[in-house]
């Protein structure tokens, strides 16, 4: 569980709990039913020889922004007559007659 949880942390997730489950083969089998109860007990203790489920429950951690995206924006705003009271502007190539 130690690498799934580094991941989940390092991905933005804060990891709540944890649990494995389903040892047993899904079947209709009567048999297979049967048996599931010891597969579901022998699973956890031979994790290498038994496949399962693990299943986390996580919750992402948002990152908190100063401000908010609409007051950010109004201090950054243009005026609509704003580049008017810069200098004239002079033609490159001058003609001399």
């Amino acid at each position: 569980m130690g690498q799934l949880e580094t991941q989940l942390r390092v991905n933005g997730f804060s990891p709540e709990r944890h649990s494995t489950t389903l040892f047993a083969l899904p079947s209709h089998n009567r048999s297979w039913q049967k048996t599931a109860p010891f597969f579901e007990t022998l699973g956890p203790r031979l994790p290498f020889a038994a496949g399962g489920l693990i299943m986390v429950e996580a919750s992402k951690r948002a990152n908190h922004k100063t401000g908010t995206p609409v007051m950010n924006a109004a201090s950054k705003r243009l005026g609509v007559l704003s580049g008017l009271g810069a200098k004239q502007v002079k033609p490159v190539i001058s003609s001399r007659w």
